[in-house]
Order: structure tokens, then sequence, then C-alpha cells
């Protein structure tokens, strides 16, 4: 897959999704850290942040089919889980 079209796949969804509902995209991530937390495990933390970064930046600065966005991170950060 082409590294552009990974980037922008959560805003080209936001889009097509206002689109077809007729209103602005409420996006809701959930458990985010756990791809960091096992690149970190396995070695390619740098690789990992550089698409997370990028794929964030296209889906949240300048979506304008975006109502607002939410994260949670994975339930064992709440829990002290290592």
């Amino acid at each position: 897959m082409d590294e552009s079209v990974l980037y922008s796949s959560l805003k080209v969804l936001s889009e097509l999704l206002m689109k077809h509902y007729g209103s602005k995209v409420i996006m809701l991530i959930d458990e985010y850290d756990v791809p960091l937390a096992k690149a970190y495990e396995n070695d390619y933390y740098d690789e990992m942040v550089f698409i997370i970064r990028n794929l964030f930046e296209q889906a949240l600065k300048t979506n304008d089919s975006l109502q607002f966005a939410a994260f949670y991170p994975s339930v064992g950060q709440w829990c002290g889980e290592k």
C-alpha cells in the first residue's frame, strides 16, 4: 500500500461518512497506545511513531468532516499494568 493512502485513510473515511450521513463525524480512537507499546518492545518504535503521527495529523488537524475526536488508552494504562 502506498504510504500516502495509509496516512489519508481516516480522513477519507470521515469525508465519506459525512457525505453519506450529512453530518460531521465523531472519531473515537481506542487503545491507540497498544501499537506503540508493541513497537517499543520489538524495536521499531520510531517507525510506528512516524506512521501514527502522519495518520492522526491527516485525520485530525485539517479535517473539515470532523466534529471532534477522543482518544482512549488501553485499560492496562489505567490499572498500572505493564
